[in-house]
């Protein structure tokens, strides 16, 4: 009885490894295939840490969380007691923020975007914040309603 693989088996193998290649380094050729996903995914979460921060210090005062343009990072500032401070490496993005839902993300402000809580993780604003995150043809738009809730997505009312 003979062991080992086939010429056939091994034919496919490297026929199936190398569709896998091929779809794979497609998606990872560039950074900025997935550097707006990057800097929505980091922004979510500092917004989620914001308002649970606030919420930890109900009594103690307001926390406040910006966003502004550095040289070439993208700085998210978490002050609330202690201040946190995060870069994400910024590439051809431009982010646009304000809490007009009916215009285009184009006629929305430039940053920097400072949002304050309440201590009951409220949006000290009472309105909805919309931010919009641009580069080459995609926008992917955020959501912090006036509860706090950050979320992907268009804001409803």
């Amino acid at each position: 009885m003979d062991k080992g693989f086939t010429l056939v088996e091994l034919v496919m193998v490297l026929i199936i490894l190398g569709i896998v290649a091929a779809v794979t380094s497609a998606r990872f050729s560039s950074p900025q295939n997935y550097s707006s996903r990057v800097i929505a995914d980091q922004l979510l979460a500092s917004a989620r840490l914001a308002q649970q921060t606030a919420l930890s210090r109900s009594a103690s005062g307001d926390v406040t969380m910006q966003l502004a343009r550095t040289a070439d990072n993208w700085r998210l500032t978490i002050r609330g007691g202690t201040t946190i401070v995060s870069d994400i490496a910024a590439g051809n993005e431009n982010i646009r923020a304000g809490v007009d839902l009916a215009v285009s993300c184009n006629a929305l402000a430039s940053l920097p975007l400072l949002l304050s809580y309440d201590g009951n993780g409220n949006l000290l604003s009472g309105q909805n914040t919309r931010i919009c995150i641009q580069d080459n043809n995609r926008v992917r738009e955020l959501c912090i309603s006036r509860a706090g809730y950050a979320y992907e997505g268009p804001c409803v009312l």
